[in-house]
């Protein structure tokens, strides 16, 4: 005698075949496999938040999310697709989730070009793990990836990947390291060591030192573009709007202490 206790089913059986709880349908001879996706240094970019929205059949509206740093990507429905954009948080702050005017790829440049506040990354991440033969041993996947900046445009590297298998060994591959991401170099003791970029409206720099920085951004024509102050923290990279940038020659000025820098930069 079978009985019948209140609640959900994690899986049903019928026909040789398993329905998943995210109506995956498991075929015979398969096993489902568990992806985790994670962006690990969302806190060396205190100026910007990333976002996750996706769409597909089973959304009526875009849902978003905002990612918190190694929490798992999720999409919903296996038939979504994930899409993930920067913001800054000033921004995000004043319009508001629900009120971020996000686009697709074809329209992202054209968005943050007016706007410079918000702009598209990627929709290549996929956090759906799948499903393989009963012969691959493979049960789980990490994913793990670092966001970067050149120029003011945001990308995601896949820094390492974990994979675990059925008899319980993993396989760790490693494709970037971290002191990629900062390039030291030298100069002169009285100069502040700074890493910084130009481009599409965002001033983006990484220091190198640790404090109190004021700074400023002029133009070729010796015109202040705009001024700043950032309590910084060394390898953390900070993010500054600049609206109207036209291309040309302009130098960042920045002061620590006695200490200061000044650095040209190009805009094209």
């Amino acid at each position: 005698m079978c009985s019948i206790r209140c609640g959900f089913l994690s899986a049903v059986i019928f026909a040789g075949f398993v329905v998943l709880s995210n109506a995956d349908v498991l075929l015979p001879d398969h096993h489902p496999v568990e992806r985790c996706i994670t962006i690990q240094n969302l806190d060396e970019f205190p100026d910007i938040s990333l976002i996750g929205q996706y769409t597909g059949p089973m959304t009526a509206e875009p849902v978003r999310y905002i990612i918190q740093a190694d929490s798992c990507l999720y999409k919903g429905y296996k038939f979504n697709r994930l899409s993930i954009y920067w913001v800054l948080n000033d921004y995000l702050e004043a319009v508001g989730l629900e009120n971020m005017p996000l686009s697709q790829p074809a329209t992202a440049k054209k968005k943050e070009d007016v706007l410079q506040q918000c702009g598209f990354i990627t929709d290549e991440l996929d956090p759906y793990g799948g499903q393989v033969p009963d012969d691959n041993p493979l049960i789980k996947e990490e994913l793990f990836f670092r966001i970067s900046s050149n120029a003011g445009s945001f990308r995601l590297l896949l820094a390492e990947r974990i994979s675990s298998f059925r008899d319980g060994t993993e396989n760790n591959e490693v494709f970037i390291s971290t002191s990629a991401y900062v390039s030291k170099f030298s100069r002169a003791p009285s100069e502040l060591e700074v890493n910084a970029t130009l481009g599409k409206g965002l001033l983006v720099f990484s220091p190198l030192f640790e404090g109190h920085v004021e700074g400023a951004l002029i133009n070729c024509n010796g015109k202040l573009v705009t001024k700043f102050t950032r309590k910084c923290q060394t390898g953390v990279t900070y993010v500054i709007p600049c609206s109207g940038l036209s291309a040309g020659m302009y130098w960042l000025l920045m002061r620590h202490g006695n200490s200061t820098a000044n650095i040209q930069l190009n805009q094209f």
